[in-house]
């Protein structure tokens, strides 16, 4: 038996920022997940990850989107058997394409060409939504990289030069 839509247990909250703009210039962290939480894109294996032909595909989509959308910059990104984490960076609100469909575009592209992999047509890889945190400081935006990239040793006290690309690179946002 299909399940009743009951609007006092079926309700979303929403995660994201009630007024703000998501297709203003900025960072923002994403993590999307696969449906059911299968571990569909690879395994970990001595402490490595591992991509199978499904995470390869997703790795593609990922650095694919920059050819379809103009106005964004792909920082740091990871793959892992059941989950994506990335940073994009929305470099010119002038084409007002939002956060949203950013990653609805990762979503669909991605799901189309695991789905030709698999042999089926219309089936639903990824949940329904995605988490997203907008990175509003150098701290935080380091902390994400570390995150994503363990062996990333940023020290802001030495001259470190990808530390002082990326605060050059984050200084037009006046955070």
């Amino acid at each position: 038996l299909p399940m009743v839509y009951n609007q006092n247990i079926h309700h979303r909250r929403s995660v994201r920022l009630v007024g703000y703009d998501y297709s203003q210039s900025g960072l923002y962290f994403v993590t999307v997940c696969v449906k059911g939480r299968e571990c569909l894109l690879g395994d970990v294996a001595g402490g490595v990850m591992v991509l199978n032909d499904y995470g390869r595909v997703d790795e593609n989509a990922w650095f694919d989107l920059s050819n379809h959308i103009s106005n964004i910059y792909l920082h740091e990104f990871c793959i892992m058997p059941n989950h994506i984490h990335g940073i994009i960076e929305i470099v010119d609100n002038s084409s007002s394409i939002p956060l949203s469909e950013i990653v609805r575009q990762f979503k669909t592209f991605s799901a189309r060409r695991i789905n030709l992999l698999r042999g089926i047509q219309n089936n639903g890889i990824w949940q329904r939504n995605y988490y997203e945190h907008i990175i509003r400081s150098i701290d935080s935006y380091i902390i994400y990289c570390r995150a994503l990239n363990p062996p990333y040793n940023i020290n802001p006290s030495s001259n470190n030069i990808l530390f002082i690309q990326i605060l050059s690179h984050y200084n037009h946002y006046n955070y």
